[in-house]
């Protein structure tokens, strides 16, 4: 059964600031090497609320990490949720979607960009490495 939580998940463009909580796997382990806290604390300030990946819950949401293309996406559950924040504004302007080609030309993705930038594809090559060709050519 799931925790009760007093945050609800926030809506994909909303702008946040989460706070999440994880216990260190190694904590209380011997020979555990994952360092003598037993709780790591990560914090997200202002970043976008990213659309939900398919096989996400509707207790969880994703926001971008910062780090580049090795961890662009940090999926957040709302059990590990110690502080939630929304902006003042709800949306950032210029998110739109568009339909690419895929390489065999029999079906289409759908490309998300956010001020002209490709930031997601349904594609199975971004779901796997978090980039593909689709995101260029919809910057087009």
């Amino acid at each position: 059964m799931a925790r009760m939580t007093r945050y609800r998940a926030p809506n994909p463009g909303d702008v946040v600031t989460v706070v999440s909580r994880f216990r260190n796997p190694g904590y209380g382990v011997p020979g555990g090497v994952r360092g003598d806290e037993e709780f790591t604390e990560v914090k997200s300030e202002n970043v976008q609320v990213l659309p939900p990946y398919p096989w996400m819950t509707s207790r969880e949401f994703c926001v971008p990490t910062g780090q580049g293309r090795d961890f662009p996406i940090s999926v957040v559950s709302l059990e590990s949720v110690v502080y939630l924040s929304r902006a003042k504004r709800n949306r950032i302007s210029g998110t739109e979607q568009v339909k690419i080609k895929s390489s065999d030309g029999k079906s289409f993705y759908k490309v998300t960009l956010e001020n002209g930038h490709g930031v997601r594809c349904t594609c199975r090559g971004f779901a796997y490495r978090g980039r593909c060709r689709h995101l260029k050519e919809a910057e087009k």
